[in-house]
């Protein structure tokens, strides 16, 4: 709800106060719908609220910026496209995010299976790293998306003490485990370190050149804060959440890397204001 509301309002908003043509505002509406799990996380653990708030926000943190991902990666694939037929576009881009979808889950897997022996190696925090950047680069390579390639390698190594498949398991005698503590801690430090120079560069690249942007920044932004607050009306009855939760979960529009870096492959992919699109996704 939260999502589809403000896609809605903020595609009507950017059509309003900006120049940006549909395919623009379309990718723009669905770069900053979703929510950043990487900021909103954060937050609750610090916060009085009920497990109930403290679920909803985490899944819902966590499925809207993976919906914002794979709509805008396939907006930006439709983009490159030849001008063919629509069918087979639509066919490209659903095997482009399938097979991803596929062969990132197959690898998460497969790594879940090997991390026993794995672990055994010296200095073998680095492996799993190593191997989301060699998922990534083949998937890309072949034309497939790499990124979805990743993030279903992330949610299946993430959940593989869950999936039980014995046949597979008796016979190779391996089981599927997830990363344990230190390596979860590592990969932390390794994304607190990417965030803290990335946001550096964000505010180094952000540069208000028209006096249009800062308004049209300014306007989503209030966009995104009454999108929210309706969908929290329309989505959570109060008998299931107290109105302080319902008030915090209704505040909580955190943007992050995701929006940011969806934002600078549009400007990288040197399609249309590819510019006006980076700034005003990493204004609000």
């Amino acid at each position: 709800m939260s999502y589809v509301v403000s896609a809605i309002l903020i595609l009507l908003v950017i059509i309003w106060l900006s120049d940006l043509n549909l395919i623009e505002s379309f990718y723009l509406a669905a770069d900053l719908s979703g929510p950043a799990p990487s900021v909103a996380i954060p937050i609750i653990r610090n916060l009085d609220l009920k497990r109930f708030a403290r679920v909803t926000i985490t899944t819902e943190s966590a499925l809207g910026e993976t919906l914002s991902i794979l709509m805008a990666l396939a907006i930006l694939d439709w983009l490159r496209l030849p001008n063919v037929d629509y069918g087979k576009m639509v066919g490209a881009l659903f095997s482009s995010f399938a097979l991803a979808l596929a062969i990132g889950a197959a690898c998460g897997f497969l790594w879940s299976l090997l991390l026993t022996k794995v672990r055994q190696l010296k200095n073998a925090m680095f492996t799993t790293p190593a191997v989301v950047f060699i998922v990534y680069g083949v998937c890309d390579f072949v034309g497939y998306s790499g990124p979805v390639a990743a993030l279903a390698f992330g949610i299946t190594i993430g959940n593989a003490s869950s999936i039980s498949l014995p046949q597979i398991s008796h016979k190779i005698n391996l089981n599927p485990i997830h990363l344990n503590e230190p390596e979860k801690m590592f990969l932390a430090e390794i994304v607190f370190l990417a965030k803290t120079f990335f946001f550096v560069y964000l505010g180094l690249s952000l540069e208000f050149t028209s006096p249009n942007l800062l308004i049209l920044a300014i306007a989503l932004t209030v966009t995104l804060l009454f999108a929210r607050t309706l969908a929290v009306r329309l989505s959570i009855r109060r008998h299931i959440m107290p109105a302080e939760d319902a008030a915090v979960v209704a505040a909580l529009v955190p943007k992050g890397l995701a929006a940011a870096v969806l934002a600078i492959l549009f400007a990288e992919s040197a399609l249309y204001e590819g510019e006006t699109v980076q700034k005003s996704s990493m204004a609000p």
